[in-house]
């Protein structure tokens, strides 16, 4: 019965799965999105965020060379007319105020990453400031910001101090390892006569030896009865 029963279906076979198919057709999705995405980053938001950021600047420019009475201030309203739509995201702070413009829109990953714009408004009511292309506003372009001081804004700070004078007073200009090497001595006064006085000696000097005087020759001394042969005799009495 079984070799009957085989026998009569001789060409049928079991259904293939279709879970080969469907990883298939989705890596073939993940490829075509790839591309695509990389397609709109180097032909349209590479290039359309370049266009704005130079537009804003150019609209700045003619608005700066007319002068505020003619040309009025740059606000939000300008810049959204110029870059052609809303900003993606707005950042409120107490004095000041930052819209995103994101060529990616808002998804996450890609809408700050790169292709966007952050332009910064300042004073009441709120007028252009800064803006930047591909990065965060830097503290330098927000209000109320203290630049760390340097060594040359230290020294001029110093300088005006009362009693103050020269760098010395700001730390510069002396010797990190202090007491190291030979220190100069005060050059010594010149004598009344001119000349320069010698250096001390670190010994006194001896006394001299007193020399021995040259005795003096002592007199003969004869004996007595002995006459000098130069002894004239004594004269003879007158008679």
């Amino acid at each position: 019965m079984s070799d009957s029963s085989a026998s009569a279906h001789p060409g049928k076979q079991p259904p293939k799965s279709g879970g080969s198919v469907v990883r298939l057709l989705v890596l073939l999705g993940i490829l075509l999105l790839a591309v695509g995405a990389w397609y709109y980053d180097y032909s349209f938001a590479g290039p359309g965020s370049e266009q704005k950021y130079e537009a804003i600047q150019k609209m700045v420019d003619e608005k700066n060379a007319k002068g505020v009475k003619d040309g009025g201030v740059v606000t939000s309203d300008d810049v959204k007319a110029v870059v052609g739509f809303a900003p993606t995201y707005v950042q409120e702070e107490k004095d000041h105020t930052i819209e995103w413009y994101c060529w990616w829109g808002k998804i996450p990953g890609l809408s700050t990453w790169k292709r966007y714009i952050t332009v910064v408004y300042v004073g009441q009511p709120r007028h252009f400031n800064t803006h930047h292309k591909n990065e965060r506003p830097p503290q330098e372009s927000l209000p109320n910001y203290v630049a760390p001081s340097t060594g040359e804004d230290a020294t001029a700070a110093a300088e005006k101090l009362p009693g103050v004078k020269g760098p010395a007073a700001a730390g510069e200009g002396t010797d990190s390892k202090a007491g190291e090497g030979s220190q100069e001595k005060p050059a010594e006064p010149a004598s009344e006569s001119g000349t320069e006085p010698k250096a001390a000696e670190s010994k006194a000097e001896e006394p001299k030896a007193a020399e021995p005087k040259a005795e003096e020759p002592k007199p003969e001394t004869k004996p007595e009865g002995e006459k000098s042969a130069d002894a004239k005799p004594a004269d003879k009495p007158a008679q």
